[in-house]
């Protein structure tokens, strides 16, 4: 496993299907326009269970979603940019 694969495995490789349906369901509502996917994404994140243990990445994203639907954080695309 290299350096940093642990952070990753649990939402890459399967191990936690749940988190895995909550990363693609906040990448699908980074460029939506409906207002329930906050509230849903929000719904999932504190539901009982939790998806994880540690959720701090998870409350980030949706933080920065909060921001872009504010109109205070513009969508980029990643990598550099002349």
């Amino acid at each position: 496993m290299r350096l940093f694969g642990w952070f990753r495995a649990d939402t890459h490789r399967g191990g936690n299907a749940p988190l895995r349906a909550w990363h693609e369901a906040w990448a699908q509502a980074i460029t939506s326009r409906d207002p329930a996917a906050l509230f849903d994404l929000e719904a999932g994140l504190r539901r009982t269970p939790p998806l994880a243990d540690d959720l701090e990445i998870e409350d980030e994203m949706l933080d920065g979603l909060r921001r872009r639907r504010a109109g205070r954080l513009p969508l980029q695309r990643p990598g550099l940019h002349a």
